[in-house]
């Protein structure tokens, strides 16, 4: 049966041949979790797809599409819907440089109007410290910055990404962390005083112990005290 087709261009109404279309099951836009790739299928020389398979037993079904610049989804489809119009919108991408103390990295994450954005796609940019947000819509946003072990947060609001443009704001470069959260340094000895190298820690934290850090090589743990 058909599962889903339609057609996809970009904003300028230009039809858009030759770009994959990811058909994904167990989509849930609430949670932004993507679930299981399901089926792809590549567009014609007139913009056109079909995918054709039975409905996925259980979850949602979500369509998506990304390209260079160009993004549509993920979104919500009903299994058996014919003659999808799908237009790609334009992106823009958010450059920024992250100074923080201590072998775990902070959180940073990207919201738009109190809501978190959904399936953001954060990478590093190359050199230490240097990341980015990529396939974002045009808009403003608030940064968070957080820490895994900790309760302290703050926000960068008002981050503006332009489509077609990499952008970045001066309150981003850099967005400096360091002393943010209070921190102790454990060195790990044995009984005779001696330094003990690739020490594991682990932290009891919601009725377990989880793993904290690993530090080949070195009898220094850097810990960020949370509640």
């Amino acid at each position: 049966p058909l599962l889903v087709s339609g057609r996809v261009r970009d904003e300028a109404g230009n039809v858009l041949k030759g770009l994959v279309v990811e058909a994904w099951q167990g989509f849930d836009a609430a949670s932004a979790r993507m679930g299981e790739p399901l089926l792809k299928a590549l567009t014609d020389a007139a913009g056109r797809f079909e995918m054709h398979r039975a409905p996925p037993e259980a979850g949602g079904l979500a369509l998506k599409i990304r390209k260079p610049g160009l993004r549509w989804g993920p979104e919500s489809v009903t299994p058996g819907t014919d003659g999808l119009d799908i237009v790609l919108r334009a992106t823009g991408s958010l450059a920024f440089q992250l100074l923080h103390d201590g072998g775990w990295a902070p959180n940073v994450q990207l919201f738009q109007e109190g809501l978190r954005e959904p399936f953001q796609e954060q990478s590093y940019a190359g050199g230490t410290g240097n990341r980015s947000f990529e396939s974002l819509l045009p808009g403003e946003y608030d940064l968070e910055w957080s820490h895994p072990w900790a309760s302290e947060r703050g926000f960068v609001r008002g981050v503006r990404v332009v489509a077609g443009e990499r952008t970045t704001d001066p309150r981003l470069a850099p967005l400096d962390l360091r002393g943010a959260w209070p921190q102790v340094r454990l060195r790990v000895e044995d009984e005779t005083v001696a330094p003990v190298a690739r020490a594991r820690l682990e932290l009891w934290r919601d009725g377990s112990y989880a793993p904290y850090t690993l530090k080949p090589g070195r009898s220094e743990l850097d810990v960020v005290a949370g509640p």
